[in-house]
């Protein structure tokens, strides 16, 4: 059985008015984003990695790989925050339409899924082309900076 078109509308206004608090938050405190956050946590220890690869790797041409890589990883943080807000806006936008249409909303809700799982893949990706960039040594060392 399902429940009535009213209670659907407003458990999906209050998650949809959740998430865009949380993503104001976020936006907010752009630099210093919440550590709790595993977006921001990845993208602040890809940050500080970046700024010592050139002490940690001798090679050059190692450190300017682990430094696109590093980079690319914060890239993805990025851009998988702004899809997160797009999406977010789009569930307020659905939410408030005097005619609900629950398959737009489930499809909004859907794709930031997919686009999370999308980027779990390419960040696995990335780690894995550093790791292969790397010495042991140089990987273990770079790892210690959170």
């Amino acid at each position: 059985m399902r429940p009535s078109r009213v209670l659907c509308a407003s458990l999906i206004c209050g998650v949809a008015a959740a998430f865009l608090g949380c993503v104001t938050a976020l936006s907010a405190c752009a630099k210093h984003r919440p550590a709790r956050l595993p977006l921001a946590s990845i993208y602040a220890r890809n940050t500080a990695r970046l700024e010592v690869t050139t002490i940690v790797v001798t090679d050059e041409q190692r450190a300017d790989r682990a430094r696109h890589i590093y980079t690319a990883i914060a890239a993805l943080g990025e851009r998988l925050e702004k899809e997160r807000e797009h999406t977010a806006a789009q569930v307020v936008h659905l939410t408030s339409q005097p005619a609900l249409d629950l398959d737009q909303v489930e499809a909004a809700i859907g794709r930031v899924k997919r686009d999370q799982k999308a980027a779990f893949v390419r960040y696995v990706e990335l780690q894995m082309e550093l790791r292969k960039a790397l010495t042991p040594r140089e990987f273990k060392q770079l790892g210690r900076f959170q």
